[in-house]
């Protein structure tokens, strides 16, 4: 029986290493890919979501969104 405490201790050592996997380095971030979006007030005219809505539980008004 003493053999299983041995085991146990390397079969469990085997697991944490395999599943230790390393730092994984960071995307680089490509702000030259990203294009300026305008909005203008013509456009956000009539829009529901940025109105002031009295809805039950504060939910915005789903069906007037088109």
């Amino acid at each position: 029986m003493n053999i299983w405490k041995p085991l146990t201790v390397s079969a469990l050592a085997a697991f944490l290493v395999a599943c230790g996997g390393g730092e994984q380095p960071a995307a680089p971030a490509a702000e030259s890919d990203v294009a300026d979006i305008t909005v203008s007030d013509a456009e956000l005219a009539g829009n529901p979501v940025l109105e002031d809505w009295d809805t039950p539980f504060g939910v915005p008004p789903f069906s007037k969104i088109e």
